[in-house]
């Protein structure tokens, strides 16, 4: 084989490269070398290496900090979504206890009706238990006062 023929052949079982479209447009690379002069007074050419490395660190900076908001956005999200959760547990805890709070509330009314339904039943017995008792003293002592006058 000769040399062409194994350069032809390398071509054929490779695929066709294609030269990258420009990361970065000759208007941001002429911006960025005007700034530069105007910054410091150094004149950089545009195949200056630190040009390309300048801007693939914007570039990541930029991924990294589209990266960084997506996530942040995701974890004020989820947070959001467990504060309400909680929120709303908290929510319903405070509706039960308000209802037992008013159930306790009705239930001590009652026993308070009660206690003073028994109350005035119990001042009545024991209004006519006196009444009886005084009766019969009173009774008591009219038959004493008559046998004694009997007696005198």
């Amino acid at each position: 084989m000769t040399m062409n023929t194994v350069n032809n052949m390398s071509t054929v079982n490779q695929p066709e490269l294609k030269q990258p479209e420009k990361a970065v447009s000759s208007e941001d690379i002429d911006n960025f070398i005007v700034d530069v002069f105007k910054e410091t007074g150094h004149k950089i050419s545009k195949d200056d290496p630190v040009i390309s490395l300048i801007f693939l660190n914007q570039k990541i900076q930029k991924k990294f900090s589209n990266e960084l908001q997506a996530n942040f956005t995701a974890l004020s999200e989820g947070f959001r979504q467990v504060v309400s959760s909680v929120e709303n547990d908290y929510i319903q805890r405070f509706k039960n206890i308000v209802e037992t709070c008013g159930d306790l509330d009705n239930e001590i009314k009652e026993k308070v009706e009660e206690g003073k339904n028994d109350l005035k039943e119990t001042s009545v017995e024991v209004k006519e238990k006196l009444t009886d008792d005084i009766i019969e003293l009173i009774s008591g002592i009219k038959r004493n006062q008559e046998k004694n006058k009997q007696i005198i």
